[in-house]
Parts: structure tokens; C-alpha cells; sequence
């Protein structure tokens, strides 16, 4: 199996670009379903009877918050890594071609 031409490098760059792409989009409805959540806080006033569980009801909330703006982060992590990965495997493939044309 032989070098993968400048083809399969745009296939396999545009791939990655695309998943990168769906992670962020992704990423944001995390991060959009956040602050949903946290908009929807308890307070005693609004509980009235019910106020022996409004803490642990926002306990739920702040938990769900908290881990809808971590899998946000991780999602935005995971879409720069792929668009690295893509430029990088670009970036070699390119110097690759010029080394190659430059024996001649």
C-alpha cells in the first residue's frame, strides 16, 4: 500500500472537518440546554407548600447545569482537535508533495 494521494488526503481532511463541525453544533446545544436548565432554579417564595424540596430539586438543577457546561467544553475540545488533526495531516501531505517535486 503506497502514500495516499492528494485526493484521499481531502477526503479524509474533509471528514474530519465535517465531524469537528457536528461536535461543535452539538457543543452548543449543550451549552444552549445549560442555561435552560438553570433558568428553571427554585426559589422558596415559588415552591410555597412544597418547600421542603426546593434544595434538593436545586441540587438537580445545579448538578445538570454543571455537567450540560462540562459536556459542552469537552464537545468544543473534541471539534478543535479534529480541526487540528485535519490541518496537520493537510500540512504534511503538502511539505510531502513539495519534498517529492523538489527530487526531480
Amino acid at each position: 500500500m503506497g502514500l495516499p494521494s492528494s485526493e484521499e488526503v481531502s477526503v479524509a481532511t474533509d471528514a474530519l472537518r465535517t465531524e469537528a463541525t457536528a461536535w461543535q453544533v452539538q457543543g452548543e446545544k449543550l451549552n444552549a440546554l445549560s442555561a435552560q436548565v438553570e433558568a428553571m432554579d427554585f426559589g422558596r417564595v415559588e415552591a410555597g407548600l412544597f418547600q421542603i424540596m426546593v434544595s434538593p430539586y436545586n441540587d438537580v438543577i445545579r448538578a445538570v447545569t454543571a455537567r450540560c457546561a462540562e459536556g459542552a467544553v469537552a464537545m468544543a475540545e473534541m471539534a478543535g482537535t479534529l480541526r487540528r488533526v485535519a490541518d496537520v495531516y493537510e500540512a504534511e501531505d503538502q511539505a510531502g508533495a513539495h519534498r517529492i517535486r523538489n527530487v526531480y
